[in-house]
């Protein structure tokens, strides 16, 4: 907070050059040197801050929905006004914005459609928990860990090869969680015991408002898979080795190197049918998460599958799934 409230305030020392005649006023304040805002009974080589700052910041609150207090929040507003008035105006008129505004504008209206959202309750999300339900087969699995939307432990996308920059490269790494880090689930102490508590209460949380009866018994299954693949996974500081993160495999190779992942239904099921070669990152986590793929309950997996999408999703649902997030993760 003081870091942005000094950007703020420093200003205040600057001696700005009057404006041009016929200029338009400042909305925000005026520009000079405000004597308010400092303390001068503090002395500036003990501390700085409060000698430019100290009376301004004595006497300015932080609004309780706020994390900071400054000229930033006013134009984040402003801004967020702003844009909120052309996404609407998009909608309103198709004939200036077209197609594609209006979709633009469409969407926001239904994202903001709080009483619409209640009514329709989970049905939005039927369709793509359907999808889980009705799989039978570790293939059906690998599907569906591939297809948008739904959570995977072992991401899959593209960027910039590092080694030849000039082209794009498929990778692979160790992903799954839904606490930040495998420190989260492996450390000892009471601050990573509160966390894996509250983590595993939202769990069970969202579960239970999405009707299952068995809530409780699934969070502890989920929990103990997500541990399971935070014991596989490498540590922060070895995942940021650039050259041990970098093994190109053909698709022979990806094969014999973890075969559980099923390379060839996964990459299809993301469009990437025609690739050739996967830059694999930490790679004995993505054998041991393939262990896990083959070894844990299918029912497992798949209660996993729908926890991460009412998870994932949670802003579009109903208040209760939003509320609940927010008060895990906001």
């Amino acid at each position: 907070m003081k870091f942005k409230v000094l950007a703020l305030a420093a200003a205040s020392l600057l001696a700005i050059a009057p404006a041009p005649l016929g200029a338009a006023r400042p909305v925000y304040g005026a520009w000079g040197y405000d004597a308010t805002a400092m303390d001068a009974a503090v002395k500036p080589g003990d501390d700085f801050f409060a000698y430019v700052n100290g009376a301004w910041f004595k006497r300015t609150s932080i609004a309780p929905d706020r994390t900071f207090v400054g000229i930033d929040s006013v134009l984040n507003d402003q801004i967020d006004k702003d844009v909120r008035d052309v996404i609407e105006g998009a909608a309103k008129d198709p004939s200036q914005s077209g197609a594609i505004g209006q979709q633009i504008g469409d969407f926001y209206a239904s994202w903001m459609d709080e009483a619409g959202i209640e009514a329709r309750g989970l049905a939005p999300a039927k369709p793509y928990l359907d999808r889980i339900a009705a799989v039978t087969t570790r293939q059906g699995l690998t599907d569906l860990f591939g297809s948008t939307g739904y959570e995977s432990p072992v991401g899959i996308y593209i960027a910039s090869d590092p080694k030849v920059p000039s082209r794009y490269a498929v990778f692979a790494t160790q992903s799954g969680l839904g606490m930040p880090g495998r420190d989260y689930y492996l450390l000892p102490g009471a601050k990573y015991d509160a966390f894996r508590s509250a983590y595993r209460n939202y769990i069970a949380r969202m579960l239970t408002l999405a009707g299952d009866g068995d809530a409780s018994a699934k969070a502890d299954r989920i929990i103990a898979l997500e541990t399971a693949i935070a014991k596989a996974q490498w540590t922060p500081e070895r995942s940021r080795d650039v050259k041990a993160t970098y093994n190109p495999m053909t698709r022979a190779q990806l094969v014999k190197f973890a075969p559980q992942v099923q390379w060839g239904r996964q990459l299809e099921a993301q469009k990437l049918g025609s690739a050739r070669t996967v830059i694999v990152g930490e790679t004995t986590a993505i054998q041991g998460i393939g262990k896990l793929l083959a070894g844990q309950p299918l029912q497992t997996w798949k209660d996993y599958l729908t926890f991460h999408f009412l998870s994932d999703h949670a802003q579009f649902l109903p208040k209760a799934f939003d509320d609940a997030r927010f008060d895990l993760y906001g």
